[in-house]
C-alpha cells in the first residue's frame, strides 16, 4: 500500500490550507494501516511553496503538525531516494490534460505497473482540480503503456481505498480491530459513518442504512473475541455481531444496556 501526495493539486488558485490539512487528515487516516505515504521533498521546499506556507493561518494545534508534514519525516518521506521512475520518461493524462515529467505523479504511475492493481493511489483534496476523475489515466509516452492510477480524491475516498486492501483480520491481534478491517468500512453501501463516537473507547459509530441500527467496534475484545457492538435505532442494545459479515447474534444481548448518542 502506497500514496503519494499529489502535489500537482496545489494549484494556483486553490486553498492551501484546506489541502495541508486533509494531507494531515489522511496521514492520520492512515496510521493504522502499513501504507507507505510519499511526497515530493522538492517541491515543499522551493521557496515558492514556503512563502505561501509562511502566509497561511492553522490553528494552533494544528500549525506544527502540518509544518512537520510539509519540512519533516513523520507523515510523508521523499520517494526521490527510493525511486524506480526514470527522470527522463515523460507521461501524459488526457482528463486533466497533463504532460508530466520528474514529478511524484510519474513515480506513482511507474510504481502503478509494478504493483498489485489499486495498491498505489494519488492522495488528493476533493477541492482540487483533481478531485473529481478516480482513476486517472496515463499514458506513458517511451513505451505507449496506458497506466490506471488510482486517485483518492477527499477523506472518504482515502478511507475506501484503505478499506479495499486489507480484508483480514489476525485473530491472535492483541488489539480490536479497525474500522477498515471490519464490513462497516469495506460495505459503504450497507453502512454509513456517524461521526459520532461512542463514550469509553471513542470507537465511530456506524448506521445500518436500511434499519437505521448503529454498530461499532468493541474495542475491548482482540483477538478471536473480535466483534461488533449492535444497538437499535433508539438505543437499545441489540447484541454484538460479525465483524466481516455484520450478522446479529441476539443471544450476547444486555438487559437494559443502551448507546447514548
Amino acid at each position: 500500500m502506497i500514496g503519494f501526495i499529489n502535489e500537482h493539486s496545489f494549484d494556483q488558485y486553490g486553498d492551501w490550507g484546506i489541502f495541508l490539512t486533509f494531507f494531515l487528515k489522511a496521514a492520520q487516516e492512515l496510521a493504522p494501516s502499513p501504507a507507505i505515504l510519499f511526497k515530493d521533498s522538492g517541491f515543499f521546499l522551493q521557496d515558492t511553496f514556503k512563502q505561501r506556507f509562511n502566509a497561511l493561518a492553522f490553528p494552533k494545534d494544528q500549525r506544527a503538525l502540518i509544518q512537520e508534514l510539509a519540512f519533516g519525516n513523520r507523515y510523508y518521506r521523499c520517494w526521490r531516494p527510493e525511486r524506480v521512475s526514470d527522470a527522463a520518461d515523460n507521461y501524459t493524462c488526457a482528463a486533466p490534460v497533463l504532460h508530466l515529467n520528474d514529478v511524484s505523479i510519474c513515480e506513482a504511475a511507474e510504481r502503478t505497473l509494478a504493483d498489485p492493481p489499486n495498491s498505489v493511489s494519488l492522495l488528493t483534496p476533493s477541492g482540487s482540480a483533481f478531485g473529481v476523475a478516480s482513476p486517472l489515466n496515463f499514458v506513458k509516452v517511451s513505451s505507449q503503456q496506458a497506466i490506471q492510477l488510482a486517485n483518492a480524491a477527499g477523506l472518504e475516498a482515502v478511507r475506501k481505498w484503505l478499506a479495499a486492501q486489507r480484508g483480514h483480520y489476525d485473530p491472535t491481534s492483541s488489539s480490536a480491530p479497525r474500522d477498515f478491517q471490519t464490513v462497516l468500512r469495506k460495505d459503504d453501501q450497507r453502512f454509513r459513518d456517524t461521526g459520532k463516537l461512542e463514550r469509553r473507547f471513542r470507537r465511530t459509530i456506524f448506521e445500518e442504512t436500511e434499519t437505521g441500527r448503529f454498530y461499532y467496534v468493541d474495542d475491548g475484545h482482540p483477538g478471536n473475541s473480535a466483534h461488533l457492538e449492535v444497538f437499535s435505532a433508539s438505543g437499545e442494545h441489540l447484541g454484538t455481531s460479525d465483524i466481516a459479515t455484520g450478522t446479529l447474534n441476539i443471544a450476547s444481548r444486555v438487559e437494559g444496556r443502551r448507546l447514548k448518542l
